[in-house]
């Protein structure tokens, strides 16, 4: 009798464990159930996709449904998992269209049910023109309204990633964009000087911006969203886009008695198994370890669900792999602004026991002769008794990408700032300059 697998979640992690899974074993039957009609879609580039700069919706889609099953994996749509029986290997799946309910079988299950967006109790949450952004589906309902000329004045309540590329697709729209967030900064995992660069950048765009203000209520008039009420002041909007964080969804492992981690997030180990064997979890719905500090941490990235996701599929069909954690790495674009982070900054690095020193130096993507030279403000932070790479951060025009991925892997290697000041990385004036940024602000800190 073949071996099935069941995977719950069909986003980034579910079908990357599926389709690793059928590459390793042949053989073994795969379902992945999906509660959304869409599956395998790109949530990264939701706001570019509002904002036009992907044009077709199509292009967000990896892989469709027909494609899976060309492999063998069958794609149940539109179809919740609502109880889990690990002691039976029984899940019981209600179809959200016919309202039919039915049981499966597993000899093993992936837990990829991803993350939801943070819906706070205030009022007027619930008036027209209000908008969430966590799925395909949230998107294709804000765009849906969104270009109407009715709609001028958007207010977006959050100043996180996605608040902030937002801020950019809206005004690409024409409208008037005003963020509201609760912190005294934006980009709140950044530090402090770093954020406050993006929001001078900001509001040269026309970007209105309110820091330390927490929202009381959306009011409305006629059922439509009207005003915003913060602990300060009045704001007109005609439409509020939510934008407060997402928390992992964990109500079915909790449930199951699956053990539930520090972070709130779903525990589990290098091979992404989780308290209760047969069962495996991967993506937003996951904790995970944080490699400079060794901590428990819940990170989510699509680029970290991929990875996890790949090393389910081995695992189920018998192999050892294993994901070792993360450092937070990430970037992203606002208008012409390049903003990457990776490992700590400095408040992080101080209140896990570190003496953090920091070198801020100017970065180029290429020598400062050659025409069309771009910048970045790079900040590399070190823990000063031992010169251990701690993190960093950049942003700017320029190569901020290319700094970061370089400290990223210096993360990896636990490198200090002397080894990473004799790095022998690539020069060529349209490339970079003599000494790269990240050998420079090396050199400052081992002075």
């Amino acid at each position: 009798m073949k071996k099935r697998l069941v995977v719950i979640g069909g986003v980034a992690a579910g079908p990357k464990a599926a389709a690793k899974a059928r590459r390793c074993d042949p053989e073994l039957e795969i379902t992945l159930y999906q509660e959304e009609d869409a599956i395998s879609y790109a949530g990264c580039g939701l706001p570019y996709y509002i904002g036009g700069l992907i044009e077709e919706r199509e292009e967000l889609i990896s892989r469709t449904p027909g494609q899976f099953a060309q492999d063998g994996i069958k794609v149940k749509r539109n179809c919740r998992v609502e109880k889990i029986d690990s002691k039976e290997k029984k899940v019981w799946v209600r179809n959200l269209e016919s309202g039919e309910r039915f049981e499966d079988y597993y000899d093993w299950l992936v837990l990829a049910t991803g993350a939801q967006p943070i819906r706070p109790k205030i009022e007027g949450t619930d008036l027209e023109n209000v908008f969430f952004l966590r799925s395909i589906f949230h998107a294709d309902v804000l765009l849906q309204h969104i270009k109407s000329e009715n709609i001028r004045r958007v207010v977006i309540v959050g100043g996180g990633y996605i608040g902030l590329e937002m801020a950019e697709s809206l005004m690409r729209l024409g409208k008037e964009v005003t963020i509201v967030e609760l912190a005294p900064q934006i980009l709140t995992l950044f530090d402090e000087d770093f954020a406050n660069i993006l929001r001078r950048y900001l509001e040269s765009k026309g970007v209105q911006i309110f820091t330390s203000e927490g929202i009381k209520a959306l009011k409305g008039k006629d059922g439509w969203v009207s005003h915003v009420q913060t602990i300060l002041r009045e704001i007109g909007a005609d439409a509020v886009l939510m934008s407060l964080g997402i928390r992992p969804q964990v109500e079915l492992a909790r449930e199951a008695g699956l053990r539930i981690g520090e972070t709130g997030a779903i525990w589990v180990n290098e091979r992404m198994e989780t308290s209760v064997e047969g069962i495996y979890a991967a993506g937003d719905c996951v904790e995970t370890t944080h490699l400079v500090t060794g901590k428990r941490v819940w990170i989510p990235l699509g680029s970290t669900a991929n990875k996890q996701g790949r090393v389910v599929g081995v695992n189920v069909c018998g192999g050892n792999a294993t994901f070792s954690g993360v450092l937070g790495t990430t970037i992203f674009k606002v208008f012409d602004y390049h903003v990457a982070k990776t490992g700590l900054n400095m408040i992080e690095a101080e209140r896990e026991g570190f003496h953090p020193v920091q070198a801020i130096v100017r970065g180029y993507d290429r020598a400062r002769y050659y025409p069309g030279m771009k910048e970045s403000t790079l900040k590399v932070i070190a823990d000063r008794p031992t010169g251990r790479i701690l993190g960093g951060q950049a942003i700017g025009e320029g190569p901020s990408d290319k700094l970061i991925d370089v400290l990223a892997m210096a993360l990896h290697a636990k490198m200090t700032s002397y080894q990473l000041a004799h790095v022998d990385l690539s020069y060529a004036p349209p490339f970079s300059p003599a000494l790269s940024p990240v050998i420079v602000a090396a050199n400052v800190i081992s002075t």
